[in-house]
């Protein structure tokens, strides 16, 4: 049998916070009670290990700038692969592609090696820095922080007319900014000016294909930190009086699940090429789990239903309805 696999990719400059976000996600997700649980492959779990406590050392500290380069990968690329499994036995992979945020600058063989990982991923994580935003008055300055040319101009060599596409913006460094309602508009207000040229490519895409669909999710990777100055260029944040609490940072994956689910009618290849024809992938991860499908589909859609739907969409929602 070939492998299950959903193939899913972290974009996002070097030091923006993909490396805090997946480290606390797996850990957030490991707390919760739900009848399937993430194994972590052993590198996988040695990686995130050291990269929780790495974040985790901020609690020592009054003042600090970000901590940066948390999970290592060969030449820039790395595969985070866990299992998902049900009752003990494993039913299918996620993998997160990942890299050095600088990947989305080269040209060369590091390029085409990050097209390739975006080609063939069907969930892209966008990880955009929050105080970049909010703070950097300079676009040039603030969008080689954030990359939202790049990220455009990737994903539009990249994606197809007759495929579908999750886009989660992740909105890391947040704690400053969504204290109330009005700061929350004010930081989505901002990530729609800054980000158009991306939002622009998913309403192009949608006047014909109706393909894509995006999510705005501010995620509080750490929860005891705010935002304090610019100093000689770096961001410095200081400790609060709250504890180490990550907040919201298993709504990327609710969303990226019930992307997946939503699709159970419709030819896919969001997962490795193992559908009889007319089959969606998720329907062929179904049929070959024998006695414990139903099972374990109920319990996917349970954890996709408890995903906060008062998030910002843009896009083609309707790619992401569970039935």
């Amino acid at each position: 049998m070939a492998d299950r696999v959903i193939n899913m990719i972290m974009l996002g400059p070097s030091g923006v916070g993909k490396s805090s976000l997946l480290a606390t996600m797996y850990r957030e997700i490991g707390r919760m009670s739900t009848d399937f649980s993430l194994r972590p492959e052993e590198a996988t779990q040695d990686n995130l290990d050291a990269a929780y406590h790495n974040l985790s050392r901020v609690m020592d500290q009054t003042v600090f700038a970000p901590v940066e380069g948390l999970l290592q990968g060969t030449q820039g690329f790395i595969e985070h692969q866990f299992e998902v499994v049900f009752k003990g036995t494993k039913e299918f992979d996620l993998v997160f592609h990942d890299f050095r945020g600088g990947g989305m600058m080269r040209s060369g063989a590091d390029l085409d090696t990050l097209k390739a990982k975006v080609a063939r991923s069907h969930v892209i994580f966008n990880v955009l820095d929050s105080v970049a935003l909010m703070e950097v008055s300079d676009d040039p300055r603030e969008d080689e922080l954030n990359g939202h040319d790049r990220v455009k101009t990737l994903l539009e060599k990249t994606f197809q007319q007759d495929e579908k596409y999750l886009i989660v913006f992740v909105l890391v460094k947040c704690e400053t900014y969504i204290k109330t309602a009005s700061c929350r508009e004010q930081l989505a207000k901002r990530f729609e000016e800054r980000h158009r040229s991306v939002l622009r490519l998913i309403e192009r895409l949608n006047e014909t294909s109706r393909n894509v669909v995006g999510v705005l999710i501010p995620a509080i990777t750490l929860g005891c930190v705010e935002f304090s100055r610019i100093e000689n260029g770096n961001f410095i944040f200081e400790r609060t009086h709250r504890s180490f609490e990550p907040r919201d940072v298993d709504q990327p994956l609710r969303y990226a699940l019930a992307f997946a689910l939503s699709h159970v009618q419709e030819v896919q290849t969001l997962w490795s090429a193992i559908c009889k024809p007319g089959e969606s992938v998720f329907s062929a991860i179904i049929r070959n789990m024998s006695g414990r499908r139903s099972a374990f589909a109920e319990s996917l859609r349970a954890f996709c239903r408890d995903r906060n739907t008062g998030y910002k969409k843009y896009g083609n929602e309707s790619l992401l309805e569970v039935k």
